[in-house]
């Protein structure tokens, strides 16, 4: 999977260290959303051979993208506070 790139998050709130309320850091996480075919591309055989047995021998198709994050980390939307 991919990481945010280029990602920038203001500081709101400092308890300890060098930052200071305002300032812009760069942020990235592992994670992400990719096309599913890219997704697909990505899997071992072994991988792909599961996904095909609990479907029924069928490559899935309903899905165009595939998401995929740390447990209990949450989505970034621009320009929320």
């Amino acid at each position: 999977m991919a990481t945010c790139r280029g990602t920038k998050l203001t500081v709101r709130e400092v308890y300890k260290g060098d930052l200071k309320p305002g300032d812009r850091v760069n942020y990235s996480r592992v994670g992400g959303t990719v096309i599913f075919d890219e997704y697909w591309s990505s899997l071992n055989q072994q991988q792909r051979d599961k996904i095909l047995h609990l479907n029924n021998g069928q490559r899935p198709t309903a899905k165009k993208y595939i998401q995929k994050k740390v447990l209990d980390d949450v989505d970034i939307e621009a320009g929320k506070e």
